[in-house]
């Protein structure tokens, strides 16, 4: 998913990386669980925050700082059925409130007609797409990204 929100964000002339956070369980726990490889992508540490303007637990310098405060951000996350998704992203928006940052869900507007589509099975919802994604959920992850960009441009200073 993160890579259709990605996608969204580059589709407007922004840029965006993607992260992720360290693993923390060990690999043998990891083999016995049938767990797949984890992409490539770069392992996202506090300093990787400030220039990224992006936001992860364990900012308590940012905090104090106020490093954080008028950045815009954005949750996403893959669940299946009765996972809490909806509690994960709550939980994250008390956090950016603390931090001055400002939240923007998926605009519905935006995706609409994706999430009231009715003639195929999806997870797609304002709070998060679904786990193991379709093409339709894959849209609106895009939707989600290019929404996002959108409304963060609306906040640049040149």
């Amino acid at each position: 998913m993160a890579e259709m929100i990605k996608k969204g964000i580059d589709s407007t002339g922004s840029i965006a990386t993607i992260y992720q956070v360290q693993e923390t369980l060990p690999y043998e726990i990891l083999q016995k669980m049938y767990a797949p490889e984890k992409p490539s992508y770069p392992i996202a540490t506090t300093d990787v925050l400030v220039n990224c303007d992006a936001f992860i637990d364990s900012t308590g310098a940012q905090w104090s700082s106020g490093a954080l405060n008028g950045k815009p951000a954005g949750v996403f996350v893959s669940t299946g059925a009765g996972a809490g998704k909806e509690t994960t992203v709550l939980s994250m928006i008390s956090t950016m409130v603390h931090h001055g940052m400002l939240f923007f869900p998926l605009v519905y507007v935006a995706a609409y007609k994706e999430l009231s589509d009715l003639t195929v099975v999806h997870g797609g919802s304002g709070w998060a797409d679904g786990s193991k994604p379709s093409e339709l959920e894959q849209k609106i992850a895009f939707i989600q990204g290019q929404e996002f960009s959108k409304i963060a441009k609306k906040f640049e200073i040149s």
